[in-house]
């Protein structure tokens, strides 16, 4: 991720979250009878896709909090 984001390349964050589910169902439903092997390499992308996507979602909602302060919370 940081080799695109060096190079000006920046995917948006909701693409990992469709791709997190997507690379799960479209296969499965073209294709029903994978092997077990294929369906382990789906989920391991899977879980990678909404890692990626956790991470990006945690910068984004630090950037809004740098951005909009919501102040010191008091006692």
């Amino acid at each position: 991720m940081k080799k695109l984001k060096s190079k000006g390349v920046q995917i948006h964050r909701w693409f990992w979250a469709a791709a997190s589910f997507l690379v799960m169902i479209i296969p499965n439903a073209l294709l029903p009878s994978l092997s077990d092997k294929i369906n382990i390499l789906l989920y391991a992308l899977c879980a990678v896709f909404a890692v990626n996507f956790m991470i990006e979602q945690k910068a984004h909602v630090d950037d809004l909090d740098n951005r909009y302060p919501m102040g010191k919370k008091t006692k």
